[in-house]
C-alpha cells in the first residue's frame, strides 16, 4: 500500500455503474499523481488499473455513443493515464470494499488492505478479461431434434478484434420475460421495471 483515496457519493442521484466509473476516474488520477511523484526513482513502471465493475471496463473499450456523463469520465481516465492496462478484479477480492464493512480494529490488522489479495503479487495468477462483441445462442429444441445456433452482436460488448464470445443455451419450451427483455441492458432497477410494465401493458392490448 502506497496511497489510498475515497470520495463521498455526490448528492445528485447516480446509478451504481456511474459511481463505479467515478471511482475508476479517481483511481486513474491518483495513479498519475503517484507516478509523477516517484518518476525519478521509478521511471518506467508497468501499471494495471483494477475494477470489479465489468460495465466500466466495457465503457472504457466502447466506441458507441453514450450519455455525456460516461464519455466525459472515460476521457478523464484516458487523459490521466492513457497507457494503462485495465483488468477485472473479482468482487470478493476487491480490497477497497473493506473500508465499507469492517471495524476499525479489523481494518488496522488487515493484511489484505496492506498487501492486496494473495494473487495480486503473482501476475501468472491474474485473470484475463476480454470484452466480447458476439453472443452465440444455442437453442435446444423441445422435441429432441438437433439444436440450431444463432449469432448476433452482444448488448454490452464493444467492437474489438478479439475472438472472445459468450455462449448462452436456451430451451424453446422455457417461457418467461427473460426471453423478451434483456436485463443486462438496463443500468437501474427503476428503468427495468418501467420497461417491463410497458411491455406487459402492450401484451395486454394485443390480447384484446
Amino acid at each position: 500500500m502506497v496511497i489510498a483515496k475515497s470520495r463521498v457519493a455526490p448528492l445528485k442521484k447516480l446509478t451504481l455503474p456511474q459511481l463505479e466509473l467515478m471511482a475508476a476516474s479517481t483511481g486513474a488520477t491518483l495513479t498519475n499523481f503517484v507516478q509523477q511523484a516517484l518518476k525519478q526513482r521509478y521511471d518506467s513502471v508497468t501499471v494495471t488499473l483494477w475494477t470489479d465493475s465489468e460495465i466500466v471496463l466495457h465503457w472504457l473499450h466502447s466506441d458507441k455513443p453514450l450519455k455525456p456523463f460516461i464519455p466525459n469520465r472515460v476521457r478523464e481516465i484516458k487523459e490521466s493515464y492513457p497507457t494503462t492496462h485495465s483488468n477485472h478484479c473479482p468482487t470478493k477480492s476487491n480490497t477497497a470494499d473493506q473500508i465499507l464493512g469492517i471495524s476499525a480494529q479489523q481494518f488496522h490488522t488487515s493484511t489484505v488492505w496492506q498487501h492486496g489479495p494473495e494473487w495480486l503479487s503473482q501476475p501468472s495468477l491474474w485473470s484475463s478479461w476480454n470484452p466480447s462483441h458476439t453472443l452465440t445462442v444455442n437453442i435446444v429444441e423441445p422435441d429432441g431434434s438437433e439444436p440450431h445456433t444463432t449469432t448476433k452482436p452482444a448488448i454490452m460488448g464493444p467492437k474489438t478484434n478479439g475472438s472472445a464470445i459468450t455462449e448462452l443455451s436456451l430451451s424453446t419450451n422455457e417461457l418467461g420475460m427473460h426471453l423478451i427483455i434483456d436485463v443486462s441492458r438496463y443500468s437501474s432497477l427503476g428503468k427495468l421495471l418501467s420497461v417491463t410494465a410497458y411491455v406487459l401493458h402492450f401484451i395486454q392490448i394485443i390480447k384484446k
